[in-house]
Formats: C-alpha cells, structure tokens, sequence
C-alpha cells in the first residue's frame, strides 16, 4: 500500500492548543469514526504535547531531550513549555533549599 495516496476521512487540527487538548482532541475525534477510517493528526504537534506533559510531570529536561532525539538541550528547551504550576514549584522547592544553606535572614528596623 502506498501511504502518500491514503487520503484521510477527517483531518484533526490541532495547531495552538496546548497540552493536554491535542490529544484530548485526537481521542475525541477518533471515538466520533467508524472502524477502518483514517484520522490525520500532526505528530510534531503531539511530540510537543508529550513534552510538555513530561515536563509538568517533573521528568528531567535532559530526560525529554534523550527521548525525543535531540542533540542539543536548547532545542528541548525551545520545544517546551513549561506550567506556572511547575514553575512554581520548582520555585519553592529551589527556595527551601537557599534557605537551608543560607537560615532565614534578619532584617535590621
């Protein structure tokens, strides 16, 4: 079978939605076609949502990298996007740490 003449029965697009809503969509879609219909969906676009799911699960960026194939970590870094809920809590976390090291700091009147 020559995949380039396959034409697909519905096409998904997913462009500017963030994680997890591409496949979110692509499930949806797939549970509204009849058995042996074809769904087109971008797989750059899902490799993002993976990312990105990986990331907010509090995989290690050097992780994703190694899984997605990449040489160098400024490209996982410029595919990703990381959650404010992750950023916050890797914010507090790094914090607790400082002031371990460091005991809370006294502030003169």
């Amino acid at each position: 079978m020559d995949l380039n003449k396959v034409k697909p029965d519905e096409t998904l697009d997913v462009r500017g939605l963030s994680c997890p809503m591409p496949v979110l969509k692509a499930v949806k879609a797939m549970k509204d076609m009849d058995s042996g219909q074809i769904l087109e969906v971008s797989c750059h676009r899902l490799r993002h949502t993976w990312a990105n799911q990986m990331l907010n699960a509090d995989a290690e960026l050097e992780t994703v990298q190694d899984l997605l194939g990449h040489s160098w970590i400024t490209t996982t870094q410029r595919y990703c996007r990381l959650s404010n809920q992750k950023i916050k809590r890797d914010y507090f976390k790094a914090m607790e740490v400082v002031m371990k090291r460091t005991g809370p700091l006294a502030l003169d009147p």
